[in-house]
């Protein structure tokens, strides 16, 4: 595949700001992350839990984008709420909020249905905290932007590897780790730099499960995410906002640790890729060209740094629904292994990802931005890697950010088709049926396509 990002800096040139600000809740807050862990409250806290927001504006059309360290919501109430507040405060469209979490499997639990009636009052107070937060910290975004340019490098991690892992001991799929399956490790960083030269902010959009914490676990933390920012930020001297991926299928090799040390070594290899990424990026506003061959034994085939020409393309964003179809196998697992009253079954039932009845997503929404030469598109699901590598290899000139669990409650895994052949974790849980993955693979492609005034091809049509 041709790699643009080897030759130019695909750049947005707009008003960025960005801003950070504490999310950490108090010690003891609820948690319940896992059906086999504990539940009722944490002992306390690995490293702080943050919030990043990021504030665009160009010719007075604003965007939104907010990262928290959160695992996912149950219900849609609280992230309605927050996007509500801030489009409200801003005069825009909800379409124009983007807000992702970093899906960390160590945070405090975000619904009060979730959890006991002692500490349901708790969450509720944690959720009112956040939002003030949120406003706050998108006032100050506003308040610190300025003139500069958004470019984007891709470099690689080697961190994911696929989960989906086959048991011989115990003829079934398992979330662990494949050695015989090759991941996607396509790291995409995002470079803010302002007309003075200086690095303002890093926008990083990576596709693995925060899940080197596990079961076992009760302190809080913001997984391999935060140990990266620790690595990455005093570098760069600017923040880090991170963009979950399509991580449907990808977590380390190293994960469900009851100590922190898988912890630190994941973030440190993913933050030491994130620099080096950002290493590897062309100065600001610049472009590769070719120069005429050096003859000097070997002809030497030179290229020399040029000024970028600046792409005409303005900053939009839509908001979407795409019908997808039930997944008739939903039940199967249960009755398959026969756990319908096994005690630990039942919690698992009560803690499901996805709360309801399993019934087909007919409204599930889509919020795709361009941003000028740059594409982010956003959904509330857990969608496998293909979702990011079809698309990019349908715009293979367009840097496409990709969030999982964005803007919505979470709505179930989108496996590829062939998935749904076998018994696994993502099949059974999730109400999205077979086709689910291609149809939204198609919607997004359609609406990059009708926002960069471009045709897909009949691949669109034809991914899997």
């Amino acid at each position: 595949m041709t790699d643009p990002f080897a030759l130019e800096n695909p750049g947005l040139r707009a008003t960025i700001g960005l801003s950070r600000f504490d999310i950490t809740p108090p010690v003891h807050a609820p948690i319940n992350n896992w059906a086999s862990g504990p539940s009722g409250r944490a002992s306390g806290v690995h490293l702080p839990l943050t919030g990043t927001a990021m504030y665009l504006e160009q010719e007075g059309e604003v965007l939104l984008l907010v990262s928290l360290d959160l695992g996912w919501w149950r219900t849609d109430d609280a992230i309605d709420a927050l996007r509500t507040s801030l489009s409200q405060r801003f005069g825009v469209e909800p379409s124009h909020v983007a807000i992702c979490l970093t899906h960390t499997h160590a945070g405090p639990a975000v619904d009060p249905v979730a959890v006991g009636t002692d500490e349901a009052s708790d969450v509720r107070t944690y959720l009112r905290s956040i939002a003030a937060a949120l406003v706050q910290a998108a006032e100050g975004a506003s308040a610190n932007a300025t003139p500069a340019l958004l470019e984007w490098g891709r470099g690689r991690c080697e961190l994911a590897h696929v989960r989906d892992q086959w048991s011989e001991s115990e003829a079934r799929y398992v979330c662990g780790f494949e050695p015989e399956l090759s991941a996607d490790h396509t790291l995409l960083v995002g470079r803010v730099v302002d007309e003075s030269g200086t690095l303002r902010g890093l926008v990083v959009n990576y596709a693995c499960h925060p899940t080197s914490l596990g079961p076992g676990n009760t302190l809080l933390s913001p997984d391999y995410v935060g140990v990266a920012r620790g690595i990455v930020e005093p570098v760069a001297g600017a923040p880090m906002l991170f963009v979950q991926g399509a991580s449907g299928e990808l977590a380390p090799r190293r994960q469900y640790d009851t100590g922190t040390s898988a912890v630190t070594s994941n973030g440190e290899e993913f933050g030491y890729a994130v620099l080096a990424t950002l290493a590897g990026m062309l100065p600001p506003g610049t472009r590769l060209q070719p120069q005429p061959t050096v003859e000097s034994g070997a002809p030497l085939g030179r290229w020399e740094l040029r000024a970028a020409e600046s792409v005409r393309r303005p900053v939009a964003a839509v908001e979407t629904r795409v019908p997808l179809p039930p997944n008739s196998q939903a039940g199967a697992w249960r009755h398959a292994r026969g756990l319908n009253n096994d005690a630990n079954e039942e919690r698992r039932a009560r803690q499901a990802l996805v709360v309801g009845s399993k019934q087909a997503e007919a409204d599930f929404p889509v919020t795709v931005w361009r941003l000028g030469p740059s594409v982010l598109v956003a959904h509330p699901g857990e969608a496998y890697s293909d979702l990011q590598t079809e698309l990019r290899a349908l715009f293979p000139r367009t840097p496409i950010v990709v969030a999982n669990l964005a803007n919505g409650r979470h709505r179930g895994y989108l496996p590829p088709a062939a998935a749904y052949a076998s018994e696994r974790y993502q099949v059974w849980q999730t109400p999205l049926g077979r086709g689910s993955l291609k149809a939204l693979i198609q919607h997004c492609a359609r609406q990059i396509s009708r926002l960069n005034g471009e045709r897909t091809g009949s691949t669109a049509e034809d991914v899997s």
